[in-house]
């Protein structure tokens, strides 16, 4: 099986709500649908969501990226992960959203061309992940009631952004905690904007 064809698709879809992290403030989800062809018939669709405030890369960015990469995957074969890595990083540095969108591709075309669900492919026993809802940076009342409704929608695991400051964020997940109950995981992320805090006692002190 041979790589034919590597194309690209701009998506970018305003968010319901803008969406602020420690960072700055996101308005739309922005991302780059890769589809990889093959000479087998057997098409793969990876996506690469490139973050301007975390890893600096952008979508024009990432579309030009994996059209320098299409140059030197075509020809490949699909299946062979180790072998499109040593290519991927022989040509560009970092570049990490355009190389997972080509990774998530392939591994696509190989759970496709063993009839697979892919977690067998890579070995899992289990069909099901647990995974969690974000809630942006807010007035805690507003993040309390998103994580509510997060959790009454099904989800057990609550990702809240941080990174303001303490005072600001411990009333943030203190509000959370109170509107979801204690059996609720919270998980916190500060983007980049957390800052240790030594903690003295008089022994140390």
């Amino acid at each position: 099986m041979k790589i034919t064809n590597i194309k690209t698709y701009r998506m970018q879809v305003p968010l319901v709500r803008p969406f602020r992290i420690a960072l700055g403030l996101i308005t739309h989800a922005v991302s780059c649908l890769v589809e990889v062809e093959t000479d087998a018939g057997i098409t793969g669709y990876g996506e690469g969501s490139p973050g301007p405030l975390i890893t600096g890369e952008n979508l024009d960015g990432t579309i030009a990226t994996v059209e320098r990469l299409k140059e030197k995957l075509i020809g490949m074969d699909p299946r062979d992960m180790e072998a499109i890595y040593t290519v991927m990083n022989r040509t560009v540095a970092y570049a990490g959203t355009a190389k997972a969108a080509i990774d998530l591709a392939c591994h696509d075309i190989i759970g496709k061309s063993t009839n697979l669900p892919l977690y067998k492919v890579l070995g899992g026993l289990s069909g099901e992940i647990e995974t969690d809802m974000t809630v942006g940076i807010d007035d805690p009342a507003v993040m309390a009631e998103h994580a509510k409704a997060h959790v009454q929608a099904g989800f057990n695991v609550i990702k809240t952004k941080v990174g303001v400051d303490f005072a600001s964020d411990l009333a943030r997940v203190r509000a959370i905690r109170e509107a979801v109950g204690d059996q609720v995981k919270i998980r916190l992320d500060a983007n980049q904007a957390g800052k240790p805090r030594r903690l003295l006692n008089s022994s140390t002190a």
